[in-house]
């Protein structure tokens, strides 16, 4: 399994220490701005297209802070070439937890392809004096942050919001917080038409799984809603590959197993916790409120039941429950 995470922010807010925390914790770092600028040494005639003249990064960022037109053609073109570039590396690389820094990640729409988003913040006047120590004039600095600051959601739009006033200490702490955070998250699914199986039985394991039938619904639920796609379908679908888990042919218990592998789902599983038919969670529920809603024998056999929050079917640990945690530990040994 790929978990892609974005870490964005202002300038000098500590992107790179942040991302170089996640690397010892056991990420992967991939550096946009690193790629950004082998992409603008190898395509300088490019370069001379878009400003007349080869320029170097610091030269370049002088003129687009200040020539919007400039700064929209060039954004445009790198924005691209460097999205498919960290494309290319984490579809080429191994299973793990990819960590992708990068100031200008909701402006150039990257959060879509990412599973979450650390966004990290400092006060001004910290920002600033952190950029003077880097070599930057105030009045770029000053130009940087005004720029930055046009898309102001983008807390509301980040998973992880990060605020790094404090020491290099307090940022590692936190940088180990939310590597655990992300690890222990249960990832969620959209199955299509070949694995309506599969996610009736991802339900009943207790995971966010839902039955997509279009391509516009599965779309949505890849970039919007941060799901996994599981299909049986060797080829059809152009989304990133990370995003997509090609089921293996084979008996069905076998193609479960597969799936509880290569997500690492063994030990997040919880039997019955969400509704088989409309993947809501569900709570126990006094007995005496289903004494008119199940079987005479079952309300005097049981004595703990369960509802759907949202489609109020009644649950109890049955011959099914019994029945259905033997077939799958049987498959998760």
């Amino acid at each position: 399994m790929k978990i892609v995470t974005g870490v964005t922010g202002n300038i000098s807010s500590g992107k790179s220490k942040l991302c170089e925390f996640f690397k010892e914790l056991g990420g992967v770092w991939i550096d946009a701005d690193k790629i950004g600028h082998r992409i603008i040494e190898n395509n300088k005639e490019k370069i001379k297209e878009i400003f007349g003249d080869y320029l170097t990064r610091k030269e370049i960022a002088q003129i687009i802070f200040s020539d919007i037109k400039k700064k929209i053609r060039y954004e445009k073109w790198i924005h691209r070439e460097i999205g498919k570039e960290i494309k290319r590396i984490v579809e080429e690389g191994d299973e793990g937890y990819y960590f992708i820094e990068g100031a200008l990640i909701f402006e150039a729409g990257a959060d879509r392809i990412m599973d979450y988003v650390v966004y990290v913040k400092a006060d001004d006047n910290i920002l600033i004096q952190r950029s003077r120590q880097k070599g930057y004039n105030k009045k770029l600095i000053e130009r940087i942050l005004k720029s930055q600051k046009k898309l102001k959601d983008k807390e509301k739009r980040a998973d992880f919001v990060i605020t790094n006033n404090g020491t290099i200490e307090d940022l590692k702490k936190k940088a180990e917080e939310i590597f655990q955070m992300i690890k222990n998250k249960k990832p969620s699914f959209v199955c299509d038409s070949t694995c309506i199986r599969e996610c009736r039985w991802l339900r009943l394991l207790g995971f966010d799984s839902i039955h997509a039938r279009f391509i516009k619904e599965i779309t949505g639920a890849i970039y919007e809603e941060k799901r996994f796609l599981l299909t049986r379908k060797k080829s059809g679908y152009l989304y990133p590959e990370w995003k997509i888990f090609r089921v293996p042919e084979g008996p069905f218990k076998l193609r479960i197993k597969r799936i509880i592998e290569y997500f690492n789902l063994k030990d997040k599983i919880s039997l019955f916790s969400r509704c088989s038919e409309c993947n809501s969670e569900i709570e126990e529920i006094e007995k005496e409120k289903v004494k008119d809603r199940v079987p005479y024998y079952t309300f005097k056999t049981q004595e703990k039941f369960y509802i759907c929050k949202n489609c109020k079917k009644i649950y109890w640990k049955g011959s099914h429950y019994f029945y259905f945690d033997k077939h799958i530990r049987e498959i998760i040994q």
